[in-house]
């Protein structure tokens, strides 16, 4: 069993990766993710529901959002705010 930790999982690239990896029931695939940019759609609801998905609904600016995480076999890191006027007034 491998445990997946996805940062921006809810968004395009970390949705469509966590869908895949979801795929092997032996993965557990956890999305981390604080939805600043988008909602839950279907899609993600849906896979949510899966029984080897988990949603940590947290900001990665937050250096306390780790604390209680580790032990997982791989990490991918898709999080980000696109935008100049994001850049600019969101720099953390």
């Amino acid at each position: 069993m491998s445990k997946y930790l996805i940062t921006g999982g809810a968004g395009f690239i970390g949705f469509q990766l966590a869908a895949h990896l979801s795929k092997t029931k032996s993965n557990n695939v956890y999305i981390f993710d604080n939805f600043t940019r988008g909602n839950e759609d279907v899609d993600f609801v849906n896979l949510l529901k899966k029984d080897n998905v988990f949603l940590i609904d947290r900001d990665i600016t937050s250096p306390t959002s780790f604390n209680d995480l580790d032990d997982f076999d791989f990490i991918y890191h898709f999080a980000a705010i696109n935008g100049t006027n994001n850049f600019y007034s969101i720099p953390d």
